[in-house]
């Protein structure tokens, strides 16, 4: 099992990877200028189990496409 952890939820995050005793999975968030998102996903995720944790807190719209960009690069890269 691998965990994502988006920017919005860094604390929470490492408490579940700590309880849990999982494997935290690097991805890289940059951010355009006109402040768009990207989210890559560094290595292959074929067939692996990955959750992905991150806060819908305020700034809603920019967590919540950060979120959906990071399962959409989490699923390209092979995810299950």
């Amino acid at each position: 099992m691998k965990i994502i952890i988006g920017s919005a939820s860094k604390r929470l995050g490492d408490s579940i990877i700590s309880g849990l005793h999982a494997q935290l999975f690097p991805t890289q968030v940059s951010r355009f200028a006109d402040g768009e998102v990207n989210v890559e996903v560094a290595n292959d995720l074929r067939d692996q189990e990955v959750y992905v944790v991150q806060s819908l807190s305020s700034p809603v719209n920019d967590n919540l496409m950060e979120l959906l960009l990071t399962i959409d690069a989490a699923k390209r890269s092979g995810a299950k």
